[in-house]
């Protein structure tokens, strides 16, 4: 598909003219001489480029490119909101699609909720009733806890993870589940993301989100 410019000018030759060399150069050009003409374009259409007069009959130039940048922020702040980015790492809530290291990561829906579940809470504890809970809506029994524990060992062994040398997924033992806890006080029995991994800036989206640091499995006795 063609990319989309925007060609705005009041001169008609000059608008033309550029319209012209974009056309033959395969582009798909919207090409307008007024300012209003122009901003129903701009709300109508996803435009890769757009080429704009400053001193435009009845809009400056100035407010359409406030209009773009006030449009594609706004877009791209929700796209922000569906994806996550985490050291290697792309969860796209959206369109439930996950990729480790470039590379497409293959879950059930299940897996996928527990990983996006540990990615979004960012240091904050999710026990198994709450994993429980949030997947299923159900109410939480002791034995539930092996159902949750389970699909992480599925989780590890997809994403490469061991027991041994931990990368992602990190289990502390002693509180009955697993949760994303930071590094100070951890008490055992749980699995969490370190929240450091995250950095200043969680969602960096736009892109297949992929999460900032990675998620850390320990587990003392027993392989999840």
């Amino acid at each position: 598909m063609a990319d989309k410019i925007l060609v705005v000018d009041d001169e008609k030759e000059i608008a033309d003219l550029v319209a012209l060399y974009l056309e033959n150069e395969n582009y798909q050009v919207f090409k307008y001489y007024n300012g209003m003409d122009a901003l129903r374009c701009i709300e109508q259409e996803d435009l890769d480029l757009a080429i704009l007069d400053i001193m435009l009959p009845d809009i400056s130039g100035l407010t359409l490119c406030r209009k773009i940048r006030e449009k594609y922020t706004q877009e791209h702040a929700a796209a922000d909101e569906d994806v996550i980015v985490h050291s290697g790492l792309v969860l796209n809530a959206r369109t439930h699609e996950c990729f480790l290291n470039e590379k497409p990561l293959s879950l059930t829906p299940t897996e996928f909720s527990i990983l996006l579940i540990l990615c979004r809470s960012k240091g904050e504890v999710v026990s198994s009733e709450e994993l429980f809970h949030q997947i299923w809506k159900d109410e939480y029994y002791s034995k539930n806890n092996n159902t949750i524990t389970v699909h992480i060992r599925h989780l590890r062994a997809k994403m490469g993870d061991s027991f041994e040398h931990p990368k992602y997924i990190k289990t502390v033992w002693g509180c009955g589940g697993f949760c994303i806890r930071p590094r100070t006080g951890l008490a055992s029995g749980k699995a969490y993301i370190d929240p450091s991994a995250f950095g200043s800036d969680p969602a960096v989206a736009s892109v297949p989100a992929y999460c900032h640091q990675s998620l850390r499995t320990m587990e003392p006795k027993e392989q999840y």
